[in-house]
């Protein structure tokens, strides 16, 4: 399969579910930035990636094909 770049909005219960899904499944899909709403909060998971407080900044990146 081919390489897939994703960017993803939300990293709560269900985001953080997601993403350990994808790191552990599907290595062909690469996860390059998550948007939320604190980045200060404190979460159960680490991201594998940059996180941001804007979501124009994932929904705009023109190297993420998936959201």
């Amino acid at each position: 399969m081919a390489r897939v770049v994703l960017g993803m909005l939300g990293f709560g219960t269900v985001g953080t579910g997601v993403i350990r899904l994808l790191s552990e499944r599907y290595h062909s899909l690469v996860l390059k930035k998550v948007a939320v709403r604190d980045t200060t909060k404190e979460r159960r998971l680490a991201a594998p990636c940059p996180v941001t407080d804007d979501p124009f900044a994932v929904v705009d990146d023109p190297e993420i094909e998936v959201v």
